[in-house]
C-alpha cells in the first residue's frame, strides 16, 4: 500500500495512480514548458477555461496563442468551444492519443477496419456518432469522416494523402499535418532527397531503378560501399522495408530483393553508429518548433524494445550531445509544413557527431512519422 502525498491516506497503487492522473497535466502529450501559454496542469486548463483568471486570447487555440492546439477554442466570452477531431487509423499510436484526448474532453472519432482496434478499445465515440469501420485508405470512408469533423489528423502515414488534400481544398475540414507533408513522409527516398536539398545532414543514398539488376546493385555498391542497406521507399516501418546487402553476389542480391518484394527501392550507405537516438519535436502551423530531450532507443529485429531517458553518452566529442541532437531534429522538422509532434530519429557516431535520418511520425496534434538518418 502507498500513501497519498496530499491526504496521507493509505491507498492501493492503482488508486494512487488514478489520483495522480487526475491531478497531473493534460497527460503524456503535454507540450514543452517553454510555451508559457500552454496548459500543463489541470489548474492551468481550468484557468484557460475562464475559472478564476483571465482566459487566453479570445478566439485563439487554448494550447497556444498561435494555434498549437487545433481542437479546444475559446470564444470571446472565455467559454470553451469544442471542435470535433477525427483520426484515420486506430492502431497503437491512435491508442496513445486517446488517453490525453479523454483527459481534455476532446471528442475523437476513429476510422479503422474492425470494431476492436487498439484505439477504439480505449475511447468511446461522442454521441450520437460511432467510430467508423473501414480502411483508412478508402476515399468514401475518409470523406465520411471529414464531413463529420472540424480537424482531421492521422496516426500513421500510410493513408490516402490525395483524398486528404482534396477534402481540405473542398473545405470539408482542416487537415494537420498538411497532406503535402504526409505525402513526403510516405516516400522515404523523396523525404531523404528533400532533407538533403534543405541542407540537413543525411546518410549517403541513391535511388534504384524499377526491377534492379545485379549490375545496377554492383554499380551502386561502388558508390556507397559495402555493406549497404536496401530500403523500400513506401509502405515500410518496423524494419519491414529494410534488407542489408553485404555482397553483390547474385544469391545475396536475389535474397534481399525477394525480402523487399515488388516495391520501389533506394539504397543507403552503411552508418557505423554507436547509438540510435530519437527526439520528439513539436511544430505549430507558423513553423515554430520546440523539442523534448533526446533519448536512446534500443531495437531488436528492427522493433523498439527499450527507450533510455535521458540520452547517455560520454567520452571525447560527446559534450552537449543532447542539445546537438535537439538542434538537428528541430532544424529538420522546421522545414516541414503543418502542425504536429514529429519523431526524429538519428544515428550517434563514435566521434560524437550525428548523421540525421528524419523519419516522421506525427503523434498527437498530427500523428505522422519523419525519419532523420
Amino acid at each position: 500500500m502507498s500513501r497519498d502525498p496530499q491526504s496521507n491516506k493509505r491507498l492501493h497503487p492503482d488508486q494512487l495512480y488514478r489520483q495522480e492522473t487526475r491531478r497531473q497535466s493534460v497527460g503524456a502529450w503535454a507540450l514543452p514548458k517553454k510555451f508559457s501559454s500552454i496548459p500543463l496542469s489541470l489548474e492551468d486548463l481550468r484557468r484557460s477555461r475562464g475559472f478564476g483568471t483571465t482566459p487566453f486570447v479570445a478566439n485563439h487555440h487554448v494550447a497556444s496563442k498561435d494555434g498549437w492546439h487545433p481542437r479546444l477554442v475559446l470564444s470571446a466570452s472565455g467559454k470553451l468551444v469544442e471542435h470535433k477531431l477525427k483520426l484515420p487509423g486506430g492502431g497503437q499510436l491512435g491508442r496513445m492519443l486517446t488517453h490525453p484526448a479523454s483527459l481534455l474532453g476532446i471528442p475523437l472519432l476513429i476510422l479503422d477496419s474492425g470494431p476492436f482496434t487498439p484505439a477504439k478499445q480505449t475511447l468511446l465515440p461522442p454521441q450520437p456518432h460511432t467510430h467508423l469501420d473501414g480502411p483508412f485508405t478508402s476515399e468514401s470512408h475518409i470523406r465520411e469522416l471529414a464531413a463529420a469533423c472540424d480537424i482531421l489528423t492521422v496516426e500513421i502515414e500510410h493513408v490516402n494523402a490525395d483524398v486528404l488534400e482534396t477534402v481540405e481544398k473542398e473545405g470539408l475540414c482542416e487537415v494537420q499535418p498538411s497532406p503535402q507533408t504526409i505525402r513526403l513522409i510516405q516516400d522515404k527516398y523523396l523525404q531523404k532527397r528533400y532533407l538533403a536539398e534543405k541542407g540537413i545532414s543525411v546518410a549517403p543514398f541513391a535511388v534504384l531503378p524499377e526491377k534492379p539488376s545485379d549490375g545496377d546493385l554492383g554499380e551502386l555498391a561502388g558508390k556507397l560501399g559495402l555493406p549497404m542497406m536496401l530500403k523500400a521507399r513506401t509502405l515500410a516501418y518496423d524494419g519491414r522495408g529494410n534488407a542489408p546487402l553485404h555482397s553483390v553476389e547474385s544469391k545475396d542480391i536475389e535474397a534481399a530483393l525477394e525480402h523487399l518484394g515488388d516495391r520501389p527501392l533506394y539504397a543507403e550507405g552503411w552508418v557505423p553508429f554507436v547509438k540510435e537516438v530519437a527526439v520528439m519535436v513539436v511544430r505549430n502551423k507558423q513553423g515554430e518548433v520546440r523539442s523534448y530531450d533526446a533519448v536512446e532507443t534500443i531495437h531488436r529485429d528492427s522493433i523498439l524494445r527499450v527507450c533510455l531517458v535521458p540520452l547517455r553518452a560520454s567520452g571525447k566529442g560527446m559534450e552537449a550531445v543532447n542539445g546537438r541532437a535537439r538542434e538537428m531534429a528541430e532544424e529538420a522538422v522546421a522545414t516541414l509544413d503543418g502542425a504536429g509532434i514529429f519523431g526524429a530519429e538519428m544515428f550517434l557516431m563514435a566521434n560524437g557527431k550525428f548523421t540525421s535520418l528524419l523519419r516522421g511520425e506525427i503523434l498527437i496534434l498530427c500523428l505522422c512519422r519523419v525519419i532523420v538518418t
